[in-house]
C-alpha cells in the first residue's frame, strides 16, 4: 500500500511539473504596445473640403488594421467621432476630410489602430474658407471672388486700362519712355496682350498712387501693406505655397491654392523699362508708400514658400489685386 501511495504522488508531481512549464499558461506578453506615428501638415483647404494624413513609424509588435484622422471642432478629436480611414499597415498615408463647413475651425489628428488600442498623433488646426464670393465686373472685366478670413479679394490680377473716373491710363510700350517716368502707367508683359489676358497688366506705382485703380463705389481698393499681412498672417506658415495657383509656376514651383487665390507668376518691368521673370515671380503692389522713391509690394517667387515684404523702386511695373473688407 505504502508503495501505491509513494507511486501516486510522484505521479501527481510528474504531471504538476509539466502543466507549470506550459507556455499558454506562462507570464503575459507585454512586449506589445500602441503604434506610434505622426500628423501630416493640412493642406488644399477649401469650404468644404481639405487634405492630411499621417506617418506610422512604428506598429509596437502588433499589425496595424486601421489607420486614418480623425477630426472636430474641439480640440483632441477621437475615432469615435468623425474619421476616415485609409488602409493598414505602417509608413506614409493621406486623408481626405469632407463634409466640412465653411468658414469654421477645425482640429485634426492621424490615428492608428493595433490589437492593443488606438494612438494619434499631434495635433494641427485649420480654417475653412468662406467659399466664393460672386464677381465683380470693373471697365469691361469680369474678375472671381474669393473671401479669406476677414477679406474679400479679386482671383485675376487687374485688367483695366482707365480709372474710376474714365480717364484713360499711358500704356507706355518702348523702354526708353517708361524709364526714369514719373506719372501714371501700364503694360502687357513684353507688350504682349495674349499674357496680359490671363496675368493681367503691369502698372507703375503712380498709376497706384492716383487712388483711381480700383472701382469707386463698393469697398474695392487696392491693398495696402497692412492688408497684404493681415493675408499672410491669416494663412501663417508657407503662405505662398498655399495662395499661388496649381499650375503656370516654373522649376515646380506650383502651389497648392488652398484658398482659391490663385497667384500666377506675372514677371514684372524694371524701372528701366526692361521685362523680367515671367513664371518665376508674381509681385503686386500695396498703396503704402516706403519713402520719397519706394512703395511697399508683396511677393511670390518659384523658390520660395513665403510671401515676402519689399519695398520697390516705384518706377518698376507690378501686378494689382483688389481687396475688400467682408
Amino acid at each position: 500500500m505504502k508503495q501505491i501511495i509513494t507511486i501516486l504522488l510522484a505521479t501527481i508531481i510528474l504531471f504538476g511539473s509539466c502543466k507549470k512549464d506550459d507556455p499558454s499558461t506562462g507570464p503575459e506578453d507585454t512586449s506589445k504596445n500602441l503604434p506610434v506615428l505622426t500628423t501630416t501638415e493640412v493642406t488644399t483647404i477649401t469650404s468644404t473640403t481639405a487634405k492630411s494624413g499621417g506617418n506610422i513609424t512604428n506598429d509596437g509588435g502588433e499589425p496595424v488594421t486601421s489607420r486614418g484622422v480623425c477630426w472636430s471642432t474641439t480640440e483632441n478629436p477621437v475615432v469615435s467621432g468623425n474619421k476616415t480611414t485609409d488602409g493598414e499597415g505602417t509608413g506614409i498615408f493621406t486623408s481626405t476630410i469632407t463634409g466640412l463647413t465653411a468658414g469654421t475651425k477645425y482640429y485634426v489628428r492621424a490615428y492608428a489602430t493595433n490589437r492593443v488600442g488606438t494612438s494619434y498623433g499631434s495635433q494641427y488646426s485649420f480654417t475653412t474658407t468662406e467659399g466664393t464670393g460672386g464677381t465683380l465686373t470693373y471697365n469691361g472685366y469680369t474678375y472671381n471672388i474669393v473671401t479669406i478670413g476677414t477679406q474679400e479679394w479679386t482671383v485675376e490680377n487687374l485688367r483695366t486700362t482707365v480709372f474710376n473716373d474714365g480717364t484713360a491710363i499711358s500704356k507706355v510700350t518702348e523702354a526708353a519712355t517708361w524709364t526714369n517716368l514719373k506719372t501714371s502707367a501700364y503694360c502687357a508683359y513684353n507688350n504682349d496682350e495674349t499674357i496680359a489676358s490671363s496675368h493681367g497688366y503691369l502698372y507703375n506705382w503712380f498709376a497706384v498712387f492716383t487712388g483711381k485703380l480700383a472701382p469707386a463705389t463698393g469697398g474695392w481698393r487696392v491693398p495696402t501693406d497692412e492688408d497684404w499681412t493681415k493675408l499672410s498672417n491669416f494663412i501663417g506658415s508657407n503662405a505662398g505655397t498655399k495662395l499661388k495657383a496649381k499650375s503656370g509656376w516654373n522649376s515646380s514651383g506650383n502651389g497648392t491654392d488652398d484658398y482659391g487665390f490663385s497667384a500666377l507668376p506675372g514677371g514684372y518691368r524694371n524701372f528701366a523699362g526692361h521685362f523680367s521673370d515671367l513664371g518665376n515671380f508674381g509681385i503686386c503692389w500695396s498703396s503704402t508708400e516706403k519713402d520719397t522713391d519706394y512703395a511697399w509690394s508683396h511677393a511670390m517667387y518659384h523658390n520660395s514658400a513665403e510671401v515676402i515684404r519689399y519695398g520697390y523702386n516705384k518706377g518698376y511695373g507690378f501686378s494689382v489685386r483688389l481687396v475688400r473688407d467682408k
